[in-house]
């Protein structure tokens, strides 16, 4: 007999195995949870925090002997993840790239206000927790705010990342819940990469 074939004796699945298949058939692949949770592992975010990855474009950077291509501070990936009480930021090179001198971390936190509102940055030369800083705009930096953590620094490691308290962005009393992030690297003698352009944020990212 076809063992697919139903008859009296072999009835069909009852409702409680239906419900399991339909439950089975909706659940995510494992791959897909693992893959998730790693990312978040990786970063240091809890896996509560909504996370955004910034693809740049390779070999675009500007980090070689005076300005010219080179693979010293080129960005392939940012990884930002917005937790209920910190922020993660991570940046990776591609392969066989280097990093930066200088790295700056700028923030928006106000879409109704171009351009950022607080940097933070990372140098390879000083690598120690640093400060948020207030801004006015690109290139304009204000009095210092609360710690960051860098937790890999440059010159030491090909990923670059550096976590704060979500609470360091607070303007006019109130933590905001959303925030767009750019990263531009810089060598000593000049030229290096922005991601995801040139004085260009990232799309919005919520708070887990």
């Amino acid at each position: 007999m076809d063992p697919t074939t139903r008859t009296a004796h072999s009835p069909g699945p009852t409702g409680a195995s239906r419900a399991r298949r339909m439950r089975t058939a909706l659940r995510p692949p494992a791959t897909v949870v693992a893959v998730a949770v790693l990312a978040l592992t990786l970063l240091g975010a809890p896996a509560s925090a909504e996370t955004r990855l910034i693809q740049d474009r390779t070999g675009d950077g500007s980090g070689g002997t005076g300005g010219g291509p080179g693979r010293f501070g080129d960005i392939a990936r940012v990884r930002v993840a917005h937790a209920p009480r910190f922020v993660w930021i991570s940046v990776r090179p591609p392969v066989h790239g280097a990093s930066a001198d200088f790295y700056d971390f700028w923030i928006d936190t106000d879409g109704r206000d171009p351009g950022p509102e607080f940097v933070a940055t990372v140098s390879a030369e000083v690598p120690r927790p640093t400060r948020i800083q207030h801004t006015t705009g690109w290139g304009r930096w204000g009095a210092e705010g609360c710690r960051v953590r860098v937790l890999d620094a440059p010159g030491t490691d090909a990923v670059v990342r550096l976590r704060f308290r979500r609470a360091c962005l607070r303007t006019d009393g109130v933590v905001p819940h959303r925030i767009r992030v750019a990263v531009h690297t810089a060598m000593e003698y000049g030229g290096a990469d922005w991601a995801p352009g040139r004085r260009k944020l990232s799309r919005w990212i919520q708070a887990g």
